[in-house]
């Protein structure tokens, strides 16, 4: 996620070149910073963007923000983030939590009928359980983690069958590609709401807020709403609607099964400033289409789904 404040700052520049004093004044007035605050966040986008009249040069820092991995400067640290972070004990290596939860295998994992474990393999068992174990600065717990087996469509999104309940399954929502990200501000939208969209992205940047996909007959598509006030945000690409149907089959032993027309159980879990690409400029709203950069919510769910035997 890249900083939302950026997007929420530098949404309504339309010149090529942001000088200081209107920085600061965008930053107190549009996100709430104090001038200690925006110091650094000017020394930030100064560093990688840097005009010779002494400004920010806006062309140069699209092009570092709109990145498939911008610079770690401009991502947000987890560390920042509510709610717990899920970690292998190998990626978690020089991190550290005031409490951590150390999940070890069941015993149906454990292979009872192999040879016994080598010093040398018991050693190297050892040291993974102490990485974790060590990673706790106040409280350490732990214990046994339930299975959950999974697989992935031609896609890669992880999806589950579940065996024990007809026609249901569980599908990954929320991967790089997933939501239309120009869909946010596109120009078949009334532009207050595109604002007003925009402002709920920001005020809501750090709750971790309900969601609901729904797909909509009248332009056939897959909306993305908020729970709460059944705020219409975005689209999601096409290709989940082809993952919804290729699981479908799944569910239905090759019988070409129907989603549900809702999918529930999706959080947005951060905001994240996106970088609308030139070839797409024309399809937004201003001053997004000149400034080029906006808000996003971030989704993330595992959410059921429920099929049914297309009609006719």
């Amino acid at each position: 996620m890249v900083h939302p404040w950026i997007g929420r700052v530098l949404a309504t520049v339309v010149d090529d070149v942001l000088y200081r004093e209107q920085f600061d004044d965008l930053c107190i007035q549009r996100a709430g910073f104090t001038e200690h605050q925006a110091q650094p966040a000017w020394d930030l986008l100064f560093e990688h963007a840097a005009h010779t009249t002494g400004g920010i040069y806006l062309p140069r820092l699209r092009q570092v923000v709109g990145r498939d991995r911008p610079p770690l400067d401009f991502l947000v640290d987890e560390n920042e983030l509510a709610g717990p972070i899920l970690s292998t004990i190998h990626a978690s290596k020089g991190r550290e939590a005031s409490r951590v939860h150390l999940m070890l295998p069941h015993e149906n994992f454990v292979e009872r009928d192999r040879n016994p474990l080598s010093p040398s393999e018991i050693a190297e068992e050892m040291r993974v359980l102490y990485v974790g174990a060590t990673r706790a600065r106040n409280n350490l717990f732990t214990g046994k983690s339930s299975s959950l087996y999974a697989s992935r469509l031609d896609s890669g999104r992880v999806i589950r069958v579940n065996s024990k309940k007809k026609r249901q399954a569980q599908i990954e929502i929320g991967m790089k590609e997933d939501l239309l990200h120009a869909s946010l501000l596109d120009l078949f939208r009334d532009e207050d709401e595109v604002s007003s969209n925009q402002d709920w992205i920001w005020d809501n940047r750090s709750h971790h807020t309900s969601l609901r996909l729904e797909y909509r007959h009248s332009d056939k598509r897959n909306v993305v709403y908020s729970e709460e006030d059944h705020r219409e945000l975005g689209t999601l690409q096409k290709g989940f609607g082809k993952d919804l149907f290729e699981l479908g089959k799944r569910v239905g032993n090759g019988m070409a099964l129907t989603p549900s027309g809702k999918i529930k159980h999706v959080r947005m879990v951060g905001v994240t400033t996106f970088v609308v690409p030139e070839s797409e400029r024309q399809g937004v709203h201003e001053p997004w289409s000149v400034s080029g950069f906006a808000l996003a919510p971030v989704m993330s769910g595992f959410s059921p789904v429920y099929y049914k035997e297309p009609q006719g």
